[in-house]
């Protein structure tokens, strides 16, 4: 944890302008993700940034995803995002000028997207989702595409889906398609989701 004089951000520049006389340190944390061991291992209260990509892997819905192997994901516990904001509050002497905390693992502690994939991959293999049958759900095998190319894909997918549901909204009534349709509105939603995480 290494002090910064001042942000750079303008959030960080308004609250330093306004201040007047009271002390101030500003603590930045990196992502935020689930605890180490405090107040138990894994603890997390709601989805927040990893996690919604990681479920949707265990559950099959992202078949691939657009970064390096070699990429840094800095994530920090909470428990220690909180003991760093403790440890900074708790300073005895106060501050003239604002100092600005980076919590982050960064290059001392690195996490490669790489890496993050294969513990994954190992945790859904050793207790693996499943679907409404109950059968196991399938992990893909992620071949890290490029960003271009891994949105070009998906721009396609969700124009086919389109093109696919005017189609069907042409049978007549009381055939397949209201069931044909549903389905393709949940496969667009899906598409739709995996964009979202890419973006």
């Amino acid at each position: 944890m290494q002090p910064e004089r001042r942000g750079s951000r303008l959030d960080a520049r308004l609250v330093i302008e306004v201040r007047g006389e009271v002390p101030l340190a500003i603590v930045r944390p990196s992502i935020i993700e689930s605890s180490l061991s405090q107040p138990q291992v894994g603890w997390l209260e709601g989805f927040r940034v990893a996690e919604p990509l990681i479920m949707a892997f265990g559950r099959g819905l992202l078949d691939d995803f657009p970064a390096t192997i070699d990429s840094l994901m800095d994530i920090v516990p909470v428990d220690l995002v909180v003991g760093a904001v403790l440890a900074v509050a708790g300073r005895s002497r106060g501050w003239d000028e604002v100092e600005v905390f980076q919590v982050a693992s960064g290059a001392r502690n690195p996490l490669r997207m790489g890496e993050l994939h294969d513990i994954v991959r190992e945790y859904f293999v050793a207790h693996p989702l499943v679907d409404r049958r109950g059968q196991e759900i399938a992990l893909p095998t992620w071949s890290f595409p490029r960003r271009e190319d891994y949105m070009r894909r998906l721009d396609l997918t969700l124009r086919a889906v389109d093109w696919s549901d005017r189609l069907v909204r042409q049978l007549p009534l009381g055939s397949r398609g209201g069931r044909w349709s549903s389905r393709l509105g949940q496969f667009k939603a899906d598409a739709q989701r995996l964009r979202n995480f890419a973006e």
